[in-house]
C-alpha cells in the first residue's frame, strides 16, 4: 500500500471494535466490521506460538504495526525482510 492507505484500513476496520460481529449487525451497522484474525500462520507472530489466536480482534496498532511498518502486530519485531533498493523481488510464475 503506498503513502498512508493503510490509514483507512485502521480507521474503517480496527477501529469498530465495538460493533460486535453477528450477521444482523453487519448488515444493518454502518461502516465495516472488526478485523479477526485467521489463517494457518497465526503461531508464527507474538512472543510465543498461541499468543494469536484465530479469531481475536485486530486493534488499530495491530493492523497498524503489520501493514505499515511490516512488523509482528505483538512484539513489534519485522516480519521478514525486503528486497535490497533497486533489486527487483522475484516472484513464482504462476501458469
Amino acid at each position: 500500500m503506498g503513502g498512508n492507505a493503510w490509514q483507512y484500513l485502521v480507521d474503517a476496520v480496527a477501529g469498530k471494535v465495538g460493533q460486535g460481529a453477528d450477521a444482523a449487525k453487519y448488515y444493518a451497522g454502518k461502516g465495516t466490521p472488526p478485523g479477526r484474525f485467521l489463517g494457518r500462520g497465526l503461531d508464527g507472530l507474538g512472543p510465543s506460538p498461541g499468543s494469536v489466536k484465530e479469531g481475536d480482534l485486530v486493534s488499530a496498532e495491530m493492523l497498524h504495526r503489520m501493514v505499515a511498518q511490516l512488523a509482528d502486530p505483538v512484539t513489534g519485531k519485522p516480519l521478514g525482510r525486503l528486497p535490497a533498493v533497486g533489486k527487483r523481488a522475484r516472484w513464482p510464475a504462476l501458469t
